[in-house]
């Protein structure tokens, strides 16, 4: 089992997504691994962490704030707010299992992908089946650029929502940044397809998987479906340029 199966594995634990033999299974593991041990440590902490934040994020209504102005840095920010010993962990744990996944799998661009892969921020949905405090906690392990672990989150709400177009496309994002690339896909076709607001950054997300494979040539023509005065826009040109 690698660590990124292992830190998802704790994160079902904590969220009490597992049946009884699971919890089981899992709680006679942490007698045995002491890497285990040291996830579920740190994701508590992460929980923690979130908790204490809830007051201050709850308050968000739409689900895509108001943008800042951006120039040519199209990363989403990061708030401050995980203890750094925390965030290095799992960001690195994360790296190094995607990593090592990616150097076996396939080539891509990297240079080019990671500086423009831009995903709005994202809020609560407005109205949506399921639990609040989870959506809450996925919004913010998002936006924090915590995709691996969110993207459990999000993966549940999405089943429960299928029809709301925001969610599905934070979700492929999600799916994007961990290379689940044919399954993000499928789910933004549908996005694209039922004209959302979110139509053209789904469009871009679209350029985005093949960019990371390092598809040029699929990647201009989800580039150019993109309309000017839009806000993808602006980044779309630019990325398009450098194809």
């Amino acid at each position: 089992m690698t660590k990124e199966d292992k830190i998802l594995l704790t994160a079902r634990y904590v969220e009490g997504d597992m049946n009884s033999f699971e919890q089981y299974e899992y709680e006679l593991r942490l007698k045995n691994e002491p890497d285990l041990n040291e996830h579920l440590k740190d994701y508590k902490e992460i929980h923690e962490n979130f908790r204490l934040q809830l007051p201050l994020i709850a308050s968000q209504q739409s689900f895509f704030p108001p943008r800042t102005q951006n120039t040519k840095h199209y990363r989403v920010e990061e708030p401050d707010v995980l203890p750094v010993k925390s965030i290095l962990k799992w960001f690195l744990a994360i790296a190094a299992g995607i990593m090592t996944v990616f150097l076996i799998w396939a080539p891509w661009n990297t240079n080019l992908y990671r500086s423009y892969a831009y995903y709005e921020k994202i809020g609560v949905p407005k109205s949506f089946l399921g639990d609040t405090v989870a959506m809450h906690k996925a919004v913010y392990l998002y936006n924090n650029g915590s995709y691996l672990l969110s993207s459990h989150l999000l993966a549940a709400q999405h089943i429960k929502n299928p029809d709301n177009a925001e969610l599905a496309y934070a979700y492929s994002n999600t799916l994007i940044e961990t290379a689940h690339l044919l399954e993000a896909r499928e789910i933004l076709e549908t996005v694209v397809a039922r004209n959302a607001d979110v139509k053209y950054f789904a469009e871009y997300s679209m350029a985005l998987s093949y960019v990371r494979e390092d598809n040029a040539t699929e990647a201009k023509i989800w580039l150019d479906k993109i309309p000017k005065l839009t806000k993808a826009y602006p980044v779309a040109a630019e990325l398009r340029s450098h194809l």
